[in-house]
């Protein structure tokens, strides 16, 4: 398994990649910003939420005690730095403290609307997001045909780190339509590329980079496929199409 750490720049990739090393014992960070709100959430702590998407001028607010609902979508979708379409202002009145968060990207932008139910509330937000992620041509909803037999390429060779790179890429610009057309009723998240693990997996002139996520009730895997490229040299690979499928596991 591979673990992805890359940061998207304009045209700069910053790679970090570790091949199940285990990490050395570092003390634990203090919480902040989104981390920390999603913490107090999760211990039911009382929060007044102020929630705006600016370029459609849409709003929402709301003051209960911190529900599961609420750590789904603060633990996944917000950040200090984000750059996606929403906003939200958390006021924690027992303690007069105030945390302004901004949605990281259009994938938790998506995810946060549907887990609060809020898609009439932000009907301009929530249309440009899916005209945004309209079904593609190269994302397929299910999974390959594999051998049974196939292994997984481990460790990863170094002329094939490239190909992870693209893959967690290309999934990434998927993640969006992935969350639109893979889930089909389940509160499960579709993590960042640089947030999960991937596998290789070669079947002749086929490799496929895999990776998944999962929680209690359901699981989701993930293919992105390349090809030998026709003509070139053996390690040259081409980008095919990504594969998504969403499964329940049971209770």
């Amino acid at each position: 398994m591979t673990r992805l750490a890359f940061l998207l720049a304009g045209a700069c990739i910053a790679a970090l990649i570790s091949f199940g090393a285990a990490a050395g014992h570092q003390p634990k960070a203090k919480k902040t910003g989104a981390a920390l709100v999603a913490d107090r959430i999760w211990w039911g702590a009382e929060f007044e939420l102020t929630l705006t998407a600016p370029d459609t001028g849409e709003k929402f607010q709301r003051t209960r005690a911190g529900v599961v609902w609420d750590h789904l979508v603060f633990s996944n979708c917000f950040a200090a730095g984000g750059k996606g379409a929403l906003v939200a202002v958390v006021r924690f009145p027992k303690t007069k403290d105030e945390f302004t968060l901004r949605s990281i990207g259009p994938a938790e932008d998506l995810y946060a609307l549907r887990i609060y139910q809020l898609e009439k509330t932000f009907p301009k937000l929530h249309k440009k997001i899916v005209d945004g992620a309209k079904d593609t041509p190269d994302v397929k909803v299910g999974q390959p045909k594999l051998p049974d037999n196939l292994k997984e390429t481990d460790p990863v060779p170094k002329r094939l780190l490239p190909v992870v790179l693209a893959a967690g890429r290309k999934y990434e610009e998927k993640r969006p339509e992935l969350m639109l057309r893979v889930i089909k009723g389940s509160h499960l998240f579709f993590p960042r590329a640089e947030k999960v693990a991937w596998s290789i997996h070669i079947d002749g002139d086929r490799l496929f980079v895999t990776t998944g996520c999962h929680d209690r009730m359901y699981y989701a895997t993930f293919h992105v496929e390349f090809r030998k490229k026709a003509g070139g040299i053996a390690n040259e690979w081409e980008y095919v199409r990504v594969y998504g499928e969403e499964k329940f596991k049971g209770e």
